[in-house]
């Protein structure tokens, strides 16, 4: 399933999943940082492709937070990994 959703200036798209260049060991790694509810909100849209508005009404969760935890995904996977991947650190 590809989606695609304008979140304010921002372009969503599931079918982009940032963690395609990382190994199983540190996807695992990534997602136990992450607080239940986001790895919820992050696997729904990332892995199994649902809009914001169905994680929204799964989670019986606002829109808005659910974007706040995409956010927050991203600004971890940010600061975690992409960093640390042009040293080689975490590279396939």
């Amino acid at each position: 399933m590809i989606t695609n959703e304008l979140v304010g200036d921002m372009q969503l798209e599931a079918s982009v999943n940032p963690l395609s260049d990382f190994d199983e060991e540190v996807i695992l790694s990534f997602l136990s940082t992450m607080s239940a509810s986001t790895r919820a909100v992050f696997n729904l849209f990332y892995i199994e492709g649902f809009l914001i508005k169905e994680i929204s009404q799964c989670l019986d969760m606002k829109e808005g937070t659910v974007k706040w935890h995409l956010s927050e995904s991203r600004a971890k996977l940010k600061t975690n990994f992409y960093g640390q991947l042009k040293y080689g650190v975490y590279a396939k």
